[in-house]
C-alpha cells in the first residue's frame, strides 16, 4: 500500500449456520421506540435471538448495525462481531448501554449452548451504527457461532510480518 507504514489485515471465519439467524429490518422513526429507550429496536433483537433459537450454535455473538442504508447496516453487523473484540465496551454510551442490555435480555431467555436450554445464550452484543436518513433507521443483525476464528496480522513493507490477534 503506498505511502503507508504497513497493512493491517484481518480473517474471520463465520460457520453457516449462524447465518440462518441473520435479521434486516428498516424501521421508521416510530417503531424504533427511540423516545421509549428504543424499546421497538430491543424486542426486535430479542425475537431475533428467539427465531435463531439454537440455528446459530449458541452460545453465540450478535453483531448490530444501525443507520446508513441496509447494504451499510449489514456491513456495520458484520463489523462489530467479527472486528470487534467480544470482550470490549463500546465507547459510545448509548451504544455500550444497549450492549449490556441486550446482552442480560437475550442470557435470560433460556435458549442456552446449542438450544438445550441454560443461562448462556450469547456471549457478547456488539453495535455499530451510521448516520442516516430521519425518516429510517435500517437495522441488521448477524450472528456469530462461539468458536470465533479469527487471525490478524500486521505486514511492512520490509516484510515483516506480526500477529495482532
Amino acid at each position: 500500500v503506498p505511502d503507508q507504514e504497513y497493512l493491517d489485515m484481518l480473517v474471520s471465519f463465520k460457520g453457516c449456520g449462524a447465518e440462518l439467524a441473520n435479521a434486516m429490518q428498516i424501521f421508521t422513526v416510530a417503531k424504533l421506540e427511540k423516545g421509549n429507550d428504543y424499546a421497538g429496536l430491543k424486542r426486535w433483537v430479542l425475537d431475533a435471538v428467539i427465531k435463531g433459537g439454537g440455528k446459530p450454535c449458541p452460545p453465540a455473538a450478535i453483531g448490530i448495525g444501525l443507520g446508513g442504508q441496509m447494504d451499510v447496516a449489514c456491513k456495520l453487523a458484520r463489523k462489530a462481531v467479527s472486528v470487534r473484540r467480544w470482550d470490549d465496551v463500546n465507547p459510545d454510551p448509548l451504544y455500550g448501554r444497549l450492549e449490556k442490555e441486550l446482552y442480560e435480555a437475550a442470557n435470560s431467555l433460556g435458549i442456552g449452548p446449542a438450544g438445550t436450554g441454560g443461562k448462556t445464550t450469547l456471549l457478547a452484543v456488539k453495535i455499530e451504527g451510521a448516520s442516516t436518513h430521519t425518516a429510517i433507521a435500517p437495522a441488521a443483525i448477524t450472528f456469530h457461532c462461539w468458536t470465533a476464528r479469527r487471525a490478524g496480522v500486521r505486514m511492512y513493507p520490509d516484510g515483516r510480518v506480526e500477529t495482532t490477534l
